[in-house]
């Protein structure tokens, strides 16, 4: 009734990457659901393969977990279709940095820089990091530039 669009679906292209708690019941003794989602997305235009593309990021996983991350779809039209990227995640745990999940996009002189929340140590609170994505061809990369510690106030 709300007239949603679904954009991106397990179900009709299921990525091994997304299914860090699909066994959560059996691992935490059925005090934990298991669980499958994706969230955070983030929509620009990019020249992908050569040609105008919408690209999409978007997270799974939990965010309490090493293994969140960002994956990345494509599509010629902002409502799609849009088909991920075959070599998701596009932006994972890197050195003392994990638990990278949803952030927003900075387009500067043609460079596409995501800022994002990450963790260097998962029992603390997230920390603000920035990754600059790089679109080449049909190739999509991504490595964290920096690492944000904010100082706490009070």
């Amino acid at each position: 009734r709300d007239k949603f669009i679904t954009l991106i679906s397990y179900q009709l292209e299921p990525q091994e990457w997304e299914n860090g708690h699909v066994d959560d019941y059996n691992i935490h003794k059925g005090l934990r659901k298991n669980r499958r989602w994706s969230e955070g997305s983030t929509t620009f235009k990019v020249i992908y393969n050569g040609q105008p593309h919408y690209a999409l990021t978007y997270s799974c996983n939990c965010y309490e977990d090493r293994d969140y991350a960002v994956g990345i779809a494509f599509a010629t039209n902002p409502l799609g279709p849009f088909k991920k990227y075959p070599s998701n995640p596009i932006i994972t745990e890197k050195d003392d940095v994990s638990s990278l999940g949803h952030g927003s996009l900075v387009v500067e002189d043609e460079k596409f820089y995501y800022f994002l929340h990450g963790r260097t140590v998962l029992e603390e609170p997230r920390i603000l990091c920035y990754t600059q994505i790089k679109f080449e061809n049909d190739n999509v990369s991504s490595d964290i530039i920096n690492v944000c510690k904010l100082k706490k106030e009070g």
